[in-house]
């Protein structure tokens, strides 16, 4: 974060479009925290189980496709999963799809918002909570 250098995902897609400085940094300082996930290995052997778990969770409508349309989505979340080669654990144990992403976690620890975007839900969630 110091020397605002770029890796995986985001070097991938920042370099495609020329949008480092030297190739392999920010253009700009990142004017606040950034939490670094843990990344996992996904060398582990691909299984139909993991497929269906992956599509389950991420698309909710699955079981209305037509039979043709599930087989389609199958073949290409299994290209997908077999060039991934990290995934973000705390992204996928809480189903993240993007940044920005707020994570609301109650006074038990339990998980109560997943909040994708700039909503503006983050304040009235909190504010419900803290009436609890």
């Amino acid at each position: 974060m110091t020397t605002g250098e770029v890796v995986g995902e985001t070097f991938n897609a920042l370099s495609q479009y020329g949008q480092l400085k030297d190739g392999k940094s920010l253009p700009y300082k990142i004017p606040f925290p950034v939490g670094m996930d843990l990344l996992k290995n996904e060398s582990a052997e691909l299984t139909e189980s993991k497929v269906q778990d992956f599509i389950e969770a991420n698309v909710p409508d699955y079981r209305s496709y037509s039979e043709k349309d599930r087989q389609v989505l199958v073949g290409r979340v299994k290209e997908y999963m077999k060039n991934k080669k990290y995934s973000a654990k705390t992204f996928e144990e809480y189903t993240m799809r993007g940044t920005p992403t707020s994570l609301v976690i109650d006074k038990k620890g339990n998980l109560r918002q997943n909040l994708f975007g700039a909503t503006g839900q983050l304040e009235f969630t909190v504010q419900q909570l803290l009436n609890e």
